[in-house]
């Protein structure tokens, strides 16, 4: 990703462990926004994010 982008917001939608998100990130994209409806995920992703 980070050879094609420089920036930018990635969506993550099905988030589960939020990896794809977590790896646009370090790759260089600016943000990520997680979408998941299971709420365990969703509050392993805070954890790991906040």
């Amino acid at each position: 990703m980070g050879q094609f982008f420089n920036g930018g917001r990635v969506l993550d939608l099905y988030a589960g462990s939020g990896a794809l998100g977590l790896e646009a990130v370090s790759r260089g994209y600016d943000s990520a926004v997680f979408v998941d409806i299971n709420y365990a995920a969703c509050e392993i992703i805070k954890k790991i994010f906040y």
